[in-house]
C-alpha cells in the first residue's frame, strides 16, 4: 500500500470546489433548533450585556463556543447573520478536511467526493459544527504527525488539541486521548514515548494558561470545574448515557409491504379567522399530511398530488391566503419537478419492487435508531480485527507501524464518540460523528476487500462492475436525499440572498423559530419589555430571549434536568435575580410541577416577588388556551397594556 503525502493539484482545486459547494448548500438549508439557541442566548448574553460564563451565568462548559458566537453577533449586529457563518463555514471545513482524508485513505478522488457527500447528507446540526471540524482537522494533524514524528508536527496537533478543549472541554479529551494512543504506537521505546508524551501534554497547558487565567480572575477555576462537573453528572443521567437502544420487532407486520407513493414539501398561509374544523376540511379535501406550523397562520404540509389540476385548486382555494413552496404560474410543486422528484417517480414507476418494504416490523423507523447504534459499534470493531491482522502479518505491509497508529487513533477516537456522545436521542447527535465514522469505514475497507477477494478468488473485471453499480447506486441515492432536501431547508427560502437577508435581520424572523407557535409570545416580550430588561423562563426554551432581543435573569437561560438546582446554585441565582431588572416571568404549566419540585427554593422566591397577570396560550397550537403563566414584579406598575392578550405592558 502506497503512501500519499500530498494532493495533486485537480485533487486541491475538487478540496476547494467542495468547501464552496458546502458553504452554498449549508446556507440554503440552514435552519435552527431549540438547543442551538442555547449556544445563542449565552452568546448574545455576552455580547449585549458584557456578561462572563461561569462568572455572571451558568455554562455547561462551552467557553470558548460562547465568546465565539458573542464576536459573531458582535461583528454583525444582533442578528444571526454571524452565528450562520460561524456554522457554515465551521461545518464546510470540517467537510473539506475529511474530503482530504478520503483521498489518502480511498486512493482515488471519485470514491472520496462520494463517501464525503455521504457524510454531509446526514446532516449533523449546526451548532454541532466544532465537533465536525476539531475532530476531522485534529484527525489530520495527528496523522501527519504519525507520517512525520516531528516535534512542529506535534505541537500543531497539541495546539489544536487546546483549542478543541476550550471549545468543548469533551473534544479536546477525546483528541488527546487519540493522540496518546497515535503516540504509543508510534514510540515502542519507553524513553521516547514518555519524552513526546510530556512534550505533547506541556503543549496543552501552556497555551490553556491564558483561559485558565481568565478564568481564575472571573469566578475561579474550581467554580469553573463545579459547575461542568455538575452539569455532566445530570446530563448523563438524563440522556442514558451508556444506555444501549433496544430493537423491537413488531410480530403484527407482515413479511412485506408496499411503501406509499412519494409526496411533495408545500406551504399554506391561510386566512384570518379560520376555525380549526375549516381548516381540518381543506386538509382532507387535498390529501394533506404531515401538517407543521411554522409560524402564525402559515403551515408546511406533504402534497401526494403534485398534478397541475390539484395545485391550480389550491391556489385558488378561498381559505388559502398564500402558498409558498409551490410555482404559482406554471401551477407546479418545485418539489415534485426537480431531478430529485423525477428520479424517485421514474424509480418508482418502472421499478415497482423499490416500493417493497422488507420484514416492516424490523426494519421499522422506530428501530432505525437501535441499527444506526450498533452499526456505529461495528464499524471500529472491524477495524480492531484489521489492525490485529495487519500486526500478524508485519512483513507483509510496508509502513506497518505508521498505519497502525493512523488506525488506532480513528478506534479510539469513534469509540469515545460512540460512548458518549452516541446517546439519547441518537438521532439528534448521529451527523456530528459521521464524518470520523466513514473515514474510519473506509480506511477498514480498503483494508478488508483484498482479504475477502483473494480468498473468494473474485476476478478483477467482477470488482469493477461491482465496484461502478455500487458507487451509481449510492450516488443516486445521495442526489435524491440533497436534492429533495434543498427543495424542503428548514428555513424555506427561495435563494442564498434571500437567506443572507433573513438571517440579518434585526430582531431575528420569526421563519426562523424552531417552533413557529411561539411567535404570539416572542411578540409580547418584545412589545412589552425594555431592550435592557431581563426575562426569565421557567423551562427549556432558549429561544425565547436570543428572539425577542432580550437576556435571561438569574444567570439561568433554561431551567431543566435539574442542572444547577443545589442549594448553593439556587442561593446564586436568587442573589441574581434580586438585582436584575426581570418585570417577566414566564411559566410553562406542563412542566411547572417539575420545575417547582427541582427549584424549590427558586419557586418560592418567584412566589414570594411575582404575582399571576394572566393565563394565556398566546396563540400557540401545542399548548393549552392557559398552557402560559404570565407573572409580573408585585411592586412593579404597568405602563400600558397590550390589547392583542390583554396583559400588561412595562416598556
Amino acid at each position: 500500500m502506497t503512501r500519499q503525502t500530498g494532493l495533486t493539484p485537480v485533487q486541491k482545486l475538487s478540496v476547494l470546489s467542495f468547501f464552496v459547494c458546502s458553504c452554498l448548500f449549508h446556507l440554503r438549508i440552514y435552519g435552527l433548533t431549540d438547543d442551538h439557541f442555547d449556544r445563542i442566548s449565552r452568546g448574545r448574553q455576552i455580547a449585549q450585556y458584557g456578561e462572563l460564563p461561569f462568572k455572571d451565568f451558568f455554562d455547561p462548559g462551552y467557553f470558548l463556543t460562547l465568546f465565539t458566537s458573542a464576536a459573531g453577533q458582535w461583528i454583525f449586529g444582533d442578528s444571526l447573520l454571524g452565528e450562520a457563518l460561524i456554522n457554515i463555514v465551521g461545518l464546510s471545513l470540517g467537510f473539506s478536511f475529511t474530503l482530504i482524508m478520503l483521498i489518502r485513505v480511498s486512493g482515488g478522488l471519485p470514491l472520496a467526493l462520494l463517501l464525503t457527500t455521504f457524510a454531509v447528507s446526514i446532516e449533523p446540526r449546526f451548532y454541532d459544527y466544532d465537533k465536525v471540524l476539531f475532530y476531522s482537522l485534529g484527525l489530520l494533524l495527528c496523522w501527519r504527525y504519525a507520517d512525520k514524528p516531528s516535534l512542529l508536527n506535534l505541537a500543531l496537533f497539541s495546539s489544536l488539541t487546546a483549542l478543541a478543549f476550550w471549545f468543548r472541554y469533551d473534544n479536546g479529551v477525546y483528541l488527546a486521548c487519540a493522540g496518546l494512543v497515535t503516540l504509543f504506537a508510534l514510540h515502542t521505546e519507553k524513553t521516547v514515548f514518555l519524552h513526546r508524551l510530556g512534550t505533547f501534554a506541556l503543549g496543552v497547558t501552556i497555551l490553556s494558561l491564558p483561559p485558565l487565567t481568565f478564568l481564575q480572575v472571573n469566578g475561579g477555576v474550581w467554580n469553573y470545574i463545579g459547575q461542568i462537573g455538575s452539569y455532566a453528572s445530570r446530563e448523563g443521567t438524563r440522556t442514558e448515557l451508556f444506555s444501549i437502544p433496544r430493537i423491537t420487532i413488531d410480530s403484527t407486520q407482515p413479511w412485506f409491504a408496499i411503501a406509499s407513493k412519494p409526496s411533495y414539501p408545500i406551504k399554506i398561509r391561510w386566512v384570518e379567522d379560520l376555525s380549526e374544523l375549516e381548516r381540518s376540511t381543506v386538509e382532507r379535501r387535498y390529501d394533506l399530511k404531515a401538517a407543521l406550523l411554522e409560524g402564525d397562520r402559515t403551515w408546511e404540509y406533504q402534497l401526494a398530488d403534485p398534478s397541475t389540476e390539484r395545485v391550480g385548486s389550491l391556489i385558488a382555494e378561498p381559505y388559502i391566503e398564500d402558498t409558498g413552496l409551490i410555482d404559482r404560474g406554471t401551477q407546479t410543486v418545485p418539489a415534485a419537478e426537480s431531478l430529485a422528484g423525477a428520479i424517485e417517480r421514474f424509480l418508482f414507476n418502472i421499478l415497482p419492487p423499490l416500493r417493497i418494504q422488507l420484514l416492516p416490523g424490523v426494519f421499522s423507523s422506530i428501530n432505525r435508531t437501535a441499527f444506526y447504534y450498533y452499526l456505529c459499534l461495528l464499524i471500529p470493531a472491524l477495524a480492531l480485527f484489521v489492525v490485529w491482522r495487519n500486526k500478524a502479518r508485519k512483513a507483509e505491509m510496508p509502513h506497518q507501524q505508521t498505519d497502525t497508529a493512523r488506525g488506532l487513533s480513528l478506534v479510539v477516537l469513534c469509540l469515545l464518540v460512540d460512548a458518549f456522545i452516541l446517546r439519547s436521542p441518537v438521532e439528534a447527535r448521529i451527523g456530528a460523528i459521521v464524518p470520523s465514522l466513514t473515514l474510519l469505514a473506509a480506511w477498514t475497507t480498503v483494508r478488508l476487500l483484498p482479504m475477502f477477494s483473494n480468498s473468494l478468488k473474485l476476478t478483477r473485471p467482477f470488482r469493477s462492475i461491482v465496484c461502478v453499480l455500487s458507487l451509481c447506486i449510492c450516488g443516486s441515492g445521495l442526489l435524491l436525499s440533497l436534492s429533495s432536501r434543498l427543495e424542503s431547508g428548514s428555513n424555506s427560502l427561495r435563494s442564498s440572498a434571500s437567506v443572507l437577508h433573513t438571517l440579518a435581520q434585526t430582531p431575528p424572523s420569526e421563519v426562523l423559530l424552531p417552533r413557529g407557535g411561539q411567535a404570539g409570545l416572542i411578540r409580547y416580550l418584545q412589545s412589552c419589555t425594555k431592550p435592557e430588561d431581563k426575562l426569565l423562563a421557567t423551562w427549556f426554551a432558549p429561544q425565547l430571549f436570543a428572539m425577542s432581543g432580550r437576556g435571561f435573569g438569574g444567570g439561568m437561560l433554561v431551567f431543566f434536568g435539574g442542572h444547577w438546582s443545589s442549594v448553593a446554585h439556587q442561593q446564586q441565582i436568587i442573589a441574581k435575580l434580586s438585582n436584575e431588572s426581570v418585570p417577566l416571568v414566564i411559566v410553562d404549566k406542563a412542566t411547572a410541577r417539575e420545575f417547582e419540585q427541582e427549584y424549590q427554593l427558586v419557586n418560592h422566591h418567584l412566589q414570594r416577588t411575582y404575582r399571576l397577570a394572566r393565563e394565556s396560550s398566546f396563540g400557540d397550537p401545542e399548548v393549552s388556551n392557559d398552557g402560559y403563566q404570565v407573572l409580573v414584579q408585585r411592586d412593579l406598575s404597568p405602563t400600558g397594556r397590550y390589547d392583542s392578550w390583554d396583559l400588561p405592558c412595562f416598556r
